[in-house]
């Protein structure tokens, strides 16, 4: 088990990344059981958040069960697409800009969506793995580095998983201006998805190849 008493930014600074992921442990990252169905809550369902909408329900084992955005024009449209669908209606959070809260709060989920502006990114994953959920965001996290660090914490503290549901810092134009900088050398793991397309793949292959050398594949 992790030692509460060591101070884990210092010692990621120190440069000892094998020494923390052993006193980690592995309870953090173990897979649990697969899930007939995962229970969702999506926060933010504008244009993005709309796609997601779509995507989910045109993909198997899961259901939307909760949708909550500041325009309650918007929660009604993407409810009216779940319903529609053949699904039941999910419940909707239209009550101001933090009442994604009291659907971390009070709805039985899986997982909760972040699809909303980047500066709300945080507050609504660290809500959820508050209340017992995991969560995702579109694009990135966040831009600040002790946000980050919010995040890593949080799920360490309440056991959940965050993840993020977009490659954005594997655009052509982004690895380029980061390898001119210094910022890259290697990318080590290369994790391509059941489904894509080999001619995404290859694109996305060849990018890595020229600014940050050889990947591995799993």
């Amino acid at each position: 088990m992790f030692d509460s008493k060591i101070n884990r930014r210092g010692f990621l600074k120190a440069g000892s990344g094998v020494a923390l992921g052993l006193a980690l442990g592995d309870n953090l990252w173990a897979a649990g059981k697969p899930l007939e169905q995962v229970r969702i809550g999506i926060v933010g369902v504008g244009v993005r958040g709309t796609e997601f909408v779509n995507i989910l329900l045109n993909l198997k084992g899961n259901v939307i069960k909760a949708i909550g955005d500041i325009s309650e024009g918007n929660a009604k449209r993407a409810q009216k697409l779940v319903k529609d669908a053949g699904f039941p209606e999910p419940a909707l959070y239209c009550r101001g800009e933090k009442d994604y809260e009291r659907m971390c709060e009070n709805e039985d989920l899986d997982l909760v969506i972040a699809a909303v502006p980047v500066d709300w990114h945080v507050p609504v994953c660290v809500s959820a793995m508050k209340n017992g959920k995991h969560s995702a965001t579109e694009v990135h996290a966040t831009y600040d580095l002790d946000e980050c660090w919010e995040l890593v914490e949080a799920a360490e503290k309440y056991n959940k998983q965050c993840g993020l549901l977009e490659n954005y810092c594997y655009f052509y134009n982004v690895l380029m201006i980061l390898k001119w900088r210094g910022r890259v050398c290697w990318v080590i793991w290369c994790i391509v998805r059941r489904g894509i397309s080999m001619m995404s793949v290859t694109f996305v292959l060849a990018v890595m190849v020229r600014f940050c050398g050889v990947p591995r594949i799993c």
